[in-house]
């Protein structure tokens, strides 16, 4: 049976992603800090799902990550993990040094326990969630800065890593609502920021986390490199 690890596996696109595994019999595992969370995620996918309570972004919670990557060697690695958490520009960096650990520095720190199985085996994908804030210049400074240079790394690191046989890449969406989300939240606490988020996309309509797993799916069962390196927009 083939093994994922989603990080970040309760939030809406997460838990999306790891449904449509579930269905193709993939033994799916998912990393979250809410226990009662990963219960519900656990109901919901069925006994191909197994819940890991860890925080990646301490170093207990890091080096349950590194113990699963070394006994499992999962074949798939999923970041879905702080989807455009806003820090306060109060904050001690204003949000700049906290944006870059999680959506640059932790990534890339977990790829890199996982890569050197899946080079010995030649094979497997790692799929990171990029924004469309590295494009059009909106959203918060910090965050966009950050996913821009995860999108950076992995247009270069994933050209290497497909000459092994592995795939690095990432699928880009654009504005998601659903679970308990940022726009599924502001539906309710920000309707005027939400009406006008809602009128600048394609359509004038949030994409779902459904379609984007939808999006995901050919991405995680290809069994060749051609999304390597890849950065793949979504609508």
């Amino acid at each position: 049976m083939r093994e994922a690890l989603i990080v970040g596996g309760t939030g809406a696109i997460g838990m999306a992603i790891a449904t449509s595994l579930g269905s193709k019999k993939f033994k799916v595992n998912l990393v979250a800090r809410n226990p009662q969370h990963l219960d519900d995620a656990v109901q919901k996918i069925g006994a191909h799902a197994t819940p890991i309570v860890a925080d990646v972004m301490d170093e207990k919670g890091f080096e349950t990550i590194s113990e699963i990557c070394r006994e499992r060697k999962p074949e798939l690695l999923i970041h879905a993990f702080g989807s455009h958490m806003e820090f306060s520009k109060s904050a001690p960096s204003g949000g700049w040094r906290e944006c870059m650990e999680m959506y640059f520095f932790r990534p890339v720190a977990i790829d890199q326990l996982l890569i050197p199985f899946l080079v010995e085996e030649k094979r497997g994908c790692i799929l990171h969630l990029s924004s469309y804030a590295t494009v059009d210049g909106t959203g918060f400074a910090p965050y966009a800065t950050a996913k821009t240079a995860l999108n950076q790394y992995i247009k270069t690191e994933g050209q290497t890593l497909k000459n092994e046989g592995v795939t690095l890449t990432a699928v880009m969406p654009r504005a998601v609502e659903g679970g308990r989300n940022r726009w599924a939240l502001a539906k309710q606490q920000e309707p005027e920021l939400y009406k006008r988020i809602q009128s600048e996309q394609p359509s004038s309509r949030f994409q779902s986390p459904q379609e984007v797993a939808a999006a995901c799916l050919p991405v995680l069962e290809s069994t060749g490199t051609s999304f390597g390196g890849q950065i793949v927009p979504l609508g």
